[in-house]
């Protein structure tokens, strides 16, 4: 970037800092919007899959098979059903089937598979079927569980930006950008109907650590480097966070397409979306409130 556009941009931050939180603010309305359109419709504020809510699966694998007949067949005898094609990564060709049904078990399920004659006396030569059941005890405790791990690890990052900087205000800056970005990223899982699974509330943990990391260096900049003018402080911690950024978005839209497991391209797709807020969040919410805290304390 040259001098001149260097001066332009200083300018326009300095003089226009408060307006630019206005973006991560709307982002903030329209993942509550949207997480709350969901939760009155549905009761959730995502869709969860069959091993966090209860039901069951079967996977039928076999190539040349005519999987529209079984998929019209199954949508025609359930309601709560999901269904996944298994597609070669390199020629595209679909070899099997996933199948979830919440609210079912497994002997329903075979029972129906029974019908259209996917069983495994019934099949031809070389199919493959597997079939389970997840109970919905077992699943609601698994995800309560796994909703617990993230409201520690969420407790303790917030203790941790407590300690490390002692300051109220540049704290609840960190703890408020990662607070949008876990929103944001649930409102696009739910606008794009995602079925939730436990991988994938894992990868909201790698969210919180992904989030922190833009914002200790932002923090740390402004606090620290007391040397520096303002926008050298902010402009500092953007060039080292906008880097660490960009290379994880590409690596991760890479293994995303790729990738030929559906648990780990949902993984892959909440951190994309993370990381697309993030940048928002960070250098148009987080950088303005430090901006103003460290102009107060001069």
């Amino acid at each position: 970037m040259s001098e001149e556009k260097k001066s332009k941009f200083e300018d326009y931050f300095t003089k226009n800092h408060k307006k630019l939180m206005l973006v991560p603010l709307l982002i903030l309305v329209f993942s509550i919007l949207v997480l709350s359109i969901n939760f009155a419709s549905s009761g959730e504020i995502v869709k969860r899959s069959v091993e966090l809510r209860g039901g069951a699966t079967a996977t039928i694998t076999k190539t040349d098979l005519d999987f529209n007949q079984i998929e019209s067949h199954l949508r025609d005898s359930y309601e709560d059903i999901t269904i996944r094609k298994i597609k070669t990564p390199s020629s595209n060709i679909v070899e099997g089937l996933t199948i979830e049904v919440g609210g079912t078990t497994e002997s329903e399920l075979k029972a129906t598979l029974d019908e259209i004659n996917i069983n495994s006396e019934n099949l031809e030569e070389g199919v493959e079927l597997t079939i389970g059941d997840t109970s919905s005890e077992f699943s609601e405790g698994f995800y309560k569980s796994l909703i617990k791990v993230i409201l520690i690890a969420f407790v303790l990052m917030s203790l941790a930006v407590f300690i490390a900087f002692r300051s109220i205000i540049p704290s609840i800056a960190v703890i408020s950008s990662v607070i949008i970005d876990l929103l944001f990223t649930l409102a696009m899982v739910s606008l794009l109907n995602i079925n939730l699974s436990a991988g994938g509330i894992v990868a909201f943990l790698l969210v919180i650590g992904y989030s922190l990391d833009t914002d200790i260096v932002l923090t740390n900049s402004f606090l620290k480097k007391k040397s520096l003018s303002l926008y050298s402080r902010y402009r500092e911690a953007m060039t080292t966070g906008l880097t660490m950024t960009v290379t994880t978005l590409v690596a991760l839209t890479a293994a995303y397409f790729v990738s030929s497991n559906e648990i780990w391209q949902q993984m892959f797709l909440i951190i994309i979306f993370a990381l697309i807020a993030d940048v928002f969040v960070t250098y148009l919410f987080n950088a303005p409130i430090l901006w103003m805290h460290v102009s107060k304390k001069k």
